[in-house]
């Protein structure tokens, strides 16, 4: 590019000395260009052009302010030899640092992530909940009932079973004949009672005979287990498929129970051998059922997953389960988001805080219910399930009105429909998730729990006492005012100290004397105890690996390392655009002003040492990179008083 230099002369001095330089230099002139051997000429000297104007000066490109790595060489290079070595060096360093940034951009947008571990110390989070399910889910009711005839017993059900196989069979049906004589278990003879039965022969609120809280300031004890009168906790009912009435004890409100360090229960179980029918039935449950009871301790509110969290619990024994709470943070993501507030989940009717386990489970059971006409025993049930007219049946439930021949037609359909669903469970699964029904929970509790057994062998005495002691102490503090309550306790005390030093400690035990607590003392209770290790949470919180940061640093690295870009390459890009947009305005002015030369004015060699003014008009110069001059007149006057 031709670099140029504007030479203004304006004043009317020095004509001579002008015309004098431009004679001189006409000699060095390139042969090309006109030279007629004279001085300036005699009408330049004398034109009457007052004013002069002149193009702008071209702006410098891009290449020679740019802070680019090799960039500017390839403007000054000398040869092309340089110019292509610079050229390939910036074509080569550009490609590579495109290459390596948009592998740092895919692996930024995968938001892959990784887990850290803190713990908040003196942190008092909500009390758990714990379900309690009898691994023998009858009880002594049960006897009754089968007894008067008053409800299906097991036997009726696994003999309609075993008919129904037979007609199978009959029709050469080998593997799903043999599926029917599998299903002798607890859960199917759930699915073919009705809602009331399944409660009445279940455990009642009396297998907890008592309960006890703990907490930094108080020690209740709930005969019955009524912690509802007394403590922010309560017990309420589920009905599981395979162990019928559950039982969980949770918080009401949970700033209430952040005080509570320890909750022991008592529960009275029934064991096997005791339901007559039961003994000879449910054969396939026998690797599956023992004695005792199955816990889970569970995030409040939400529904219990027994089957897979589950914690067996010996009968006649002092269990400790000692838990400590774990808060986990999702990170929301584009590729797994997360939810605050999710929809509730129903089972029953009964309302639990979402997981996302539970959605997905539900989604399935709508699949089954919509397209096979049943419900799956493992899944949430919609409330339905336990109407007393025309309920939504299981898809293992008989139907009596139906004959053998047409209930095989129907469990066969029926299976073959459960079949196909399963088959697809994974893709209906991954479809829930995909189009966003069921995402996880962006901050929930865990619990990691250890068990700890030791033998209990309570008397009936000591029981007695116990709550006898505790009893009355209730009702003097609850009226402390009363001079009548107070004597009471006194009157209680007294007597209390006299019935222990003539204690035959011999028959102390015996059930006759202590008839309310004889239970407690023939093994078929089991002592429970939920404690808290201490109040300490661990908090998991997600991070992503290769966050936006990260990003940014290492792409600014490779910028480094490649071609020297840095942030002052978007102002040179701002400047180029402004200069460049200067440069056209300036132009568009001179075009606006009828810019033109003179005809008569011809290219001469002027040294701009020799430059001077010309009768007051204004002469402009401009320098070529051979270093010639041009000088161009312009008829337009110019304001005297300015300058170009």
């Amino acid at each position: 590019m031709d670099n140029h230099q504007l030479v203004t002369v304006s004043s009317n001095e020095n004509k001579e000395t002008v015309s004098k330089g431009i004679t001189t230099n006409n000699t060095a002139l390139d042969s090309s260009q006109p030279d007629d051997g004279s001085s300036l000429p005699t009408d330049l000297m004398n034109c009457n052009y007052p004013e002069v104007a002149s193009t702008p000066r071209r702006p410098r490109t891009f290449g020679e302010i740019s802070s680019i790595r090799g960039v500017q060489n390839i403007s000054r290079a000398e040869t092309p030899f340089i110019r292509s070595l610079w050229i390939l060096f910036v074509i080569t360093m550009t490609s590579l640092l495109t290459i390596f940034s948009s592998f740092l951009i895919r692996d930024y947008l995968l938001y892959e992530t990784n887990w850290h571990t803190r713990t908040l110390r003196d942190d008092k989070t909500a009390f758990p909940s714990i379900t309690l399910c009898a691994h023998n889910p009858f009880s002594l009711e049960a006897n009754r009932f089968w007894r008067e005839g008053s409800t299906l017993n097991p036997k009726q059900i696994n003999s309609r079973f075993t008919e129904i196989a037979t007609e199978v069979l009959r029709q050469h049906n080998v593997a799903f004949s043999i599926n029917l004589l599998l299903l002798d278990s607890i859960e199917t003879f759930y699915t073919n009672l009705d809602p009331k039965v399944r409660y009445n022969i279940g455990h009642k609120m009396e297998m907890f005979p008592h309960c006890m809280v703990t907490s930094e300031s108080a020690h209740i004890v709930a005969e019955k287990c009524k912690l509802e009168l007394d403590t922010e906790l309560h017990l309420h009912r589920i009905s599981h498929p395979k162990y019928f009435n559950c039982w969980t004890i949770e918080g009401k409100a949970l700033e209430a129970t952040k005080e509570i360090t320890r909750l022991i229960m008592l529960v009275q179980l029934v064991p096997s051998k005791k339901i007559n029918e039961a003994n000879l039935s449910f054969i396939m449950d026998t690797f599956t059922r023992g004695e005792g009871v199955i816990s889970v301790v569970h995030e409040p509110g939400t529904y219990p997953e027994i089957e897979k969290h589950g914690i067996n619990i010996q009968p006649n024994r002092m269990n400790q389960i000692i838990y400590k709470p774990v808060l986990w943070n999702r990170l929301a993501t584009p590729k797994a988001p997360c939810s605050d507030q999710p929809p509730p989940i129903s089972d029953l009717g009964i309302n639990y805080t979402y997981t996302q386990g539970q959605c997905l489970n539900t989604v399935v059971q709508e699949q089954l219910l919509a397209r096979c006409g049943c419900l799956n025993t493992e899944y949430p049930r919609p409330a339905s399930t336990d109407f007393p007219v025309n309920p939504t049946p299981y898809c293992t439930s008989l139907n009596e009105s139906l004959t053998n021949p047409e209930m095989a037609s129907r469990l066969i359909e029926r299976f073959q429909c459960i079949g196909e669903v399963m088959d697809q469970l994974k893709k209906i699964k991954e479809e829930a998730t995909r189009q966003g029904r069921c995402p996880p929970r962006c901050s929930y509790f865990t619990y990691e729990n250890r068990l700890s057994v030791t033998l209990w062998d309570p008397n009936a005495h000591n029981l007695a006492a116990y709550t006898e002691r505790y009893r009355k102490l209730d009702g003097l503090l609850k009226a402390h005012s009363s001079m009548n309550m107070t004597n009471s306790f006194v009157s209680y005390w007294n007597a209390s100290m006299q019935q222990f030093s003539s204690l035959d400690f011999e028959s102390h035990n015996r059930p006759e004397q202590f008839a309310e607590y004889s239970q407690f003392v023939d093994g078929s209770v089991t002592y429970i105890s939920l404690t808290r290790q201490e109040f300490e949470t661990t908090v998991m919180d997600e991070h992503l690996v290769f966050d936006v940061y990260i990003l940014i640093s290492r792409i600014g690295g490779l910028c480094s390392l490649c071609i020297g870009l840095t942030m002052a390459f978007f102002i040179e890009v701002v400047e180029y655009a402004y200069m460049r947009l200067l440069y056209n305005r300036m132009n568009e002015q001179s075009r606006k002003w009828g810019f033109r030369r003179p005809a008569h004015v011809t290219q001469t060699n002027v040294p701009s040492t020799e430059l001077s003014n010309i009768d007051g008009s204004r002469t402009v110069l401009r320098r070529t990179r051979r270093k010639r001059y041009r000088m161009c007149c312009c008829h337009r006057p110019w304001p005297k008083s300015s300058s170009v």
